[in-house]
């Protein structure tokens, strides 16, 4: 805290902890991205724990985004076999929305062919590895690793 213009000002820190499974941050146009590799969580678990870092799981509002990321995910080749993104199926209906922007359709979207296919079940989004990280929809209650972005 300090003192300015009269006022007692929090200033917020300007580094962000990593978990200790992450591969460091990167970084592509005003967002940063953490990779968590070796923390196999469920959907809603990984969204908290990315709030709780500063951020929230990676959501992707350009193709060049999403192909600059699914570069570094096939560089890291980690033996996973995909990454929870902050993508969810909100009305049940296949139309998946970003968390932070429910009811608003995707700018535009990266799904491997016949995803999402589980309407009902299947309500949050992934990066498949098996399908050269296109996007598909999964059961929020398996474990996978996950990617967190920061703005």
């Amino acid at each position: 805290m300090e003192p300015v213009n009269g006022w007692t000002v929090i200033r917020r820190r300007t580094n962000l902890l990593l978990p200790s499974s992450s591969v460091g941050y990167l970084s592509f146009g005003a967002s940063l991205y953490n990779i968590v590799i070796d923390e196999h969580v469920n959907w809603t678990t990984a969204q908290e724990i990315c709030i709780c870092h500063g951020g929230k799981l990676a959501e992707f509002e350009t193709a060049g985004e999403n192909e600059y990321i699914k570069n570094e995910l096939r560089t890291l080749d980690a033996a996973v076999d995909g990454y929870w993104l902050g993508g969810y199926n909100f009305n049940y209906d296949n139309d998946m929305e970003w968390i932070s922007h429910p009811d608003q359709v995707m700018p535009f979207h990266d799904m491997w062919p016949g995803q999402p296919n589980g309407p009902t079940d299947q309500l949050c989004l992934v990066h498949w590895k098996p399908w050269d990280y296109k996007w598909g929809d999964n059961f929020c209650d398996d474990t996978l690793p996950y990617i967190c972005e920061f703005e």
